[in-house]
């Protein structure tokens, strides 16, 4: 009985920045647009790197009978005006990647908050409609005894009990949308 009274943890109530902080740290599409990020940043040094040198080496009957040998050695040099449009070039890329990796996050947060506070207003539905629904079941027992007494008729207490059961569907509805939308909070987040 220790042990197990020990390994209960109670649950702490997480705040909608915690959330979020969670969520941004384990998604892994906005892990990927980072390193996407690096990669474009990494090729920002190769911007002024020269083609290879190619040597070439024929050796056999070429020109006529007798067996020559054939050297070559060429090497590409690109115009310089190459090097500063390929340096743009990979500028702009790494800039509209992390323009896309602010708003994948962005719309992350926006995602993950509108689901905490549906949380937040679900959980508070399902109390005030749980109150209403005891309330109800104290009215139709004190109807059921002024009904015993003669004082009210019969539909008062099918009335009462019509709106009880609406209450227990509203209630029913309530919680369901509240397991959908922690289901889907807990996705975002990407924890188990």
């Amino acid at each position: 009985l220790f042990s197990l009274g020990n390994s209960v943890k109670a649950q702490e109530r997480l705040t909608a920045e915690q959330v979020v902080d969670i969520a941004l740290q384990n998604n892994l599409n906005l892990k990927a647009k980072d390193l996407k990020i690096q990669s474009y940043k990494s090729l920002q040094r190769s911007v002024f790197e020269l083609p290879k040198t190619a040597i070439n080496l024929q050796y056999g009957n070429m020109n006529g009978f007798e067996k020559d040998d054939n050297w070559s050695v060429s090497q590409t040099i690109p115009f310089p005006s190459t090097f500063s449009a390929k340096r743009k070039l990979i500028q702009a890329q790494t800039e509209k990647s992390e323009a896309n990796k602010n708003s994948t996050a962005n719309e992350l947060k926006r995602l993950i908050r509108l689901d905490y506070y549906q949380l937040e207003f679900l959980d508070y539905q399902i109390q005030k409609l749980s109150f209403l629904d005891s309330s109800y079941t104290d009215f139709i027992r004190v109807a059921e005894l002024r009904y015993k007494t003669g004082d009210v008729s019969k539909i008062d207490i099918n009335t009462a009990q019509t709106k009880r059961g609406e209450i227990t569907l509203l209630v029913n509805k309530a919680k369901t949308l509240r397991n959908d939308t922690y289901l889907n909070l807990k996705n975002l987040m990407a924890v188990e």
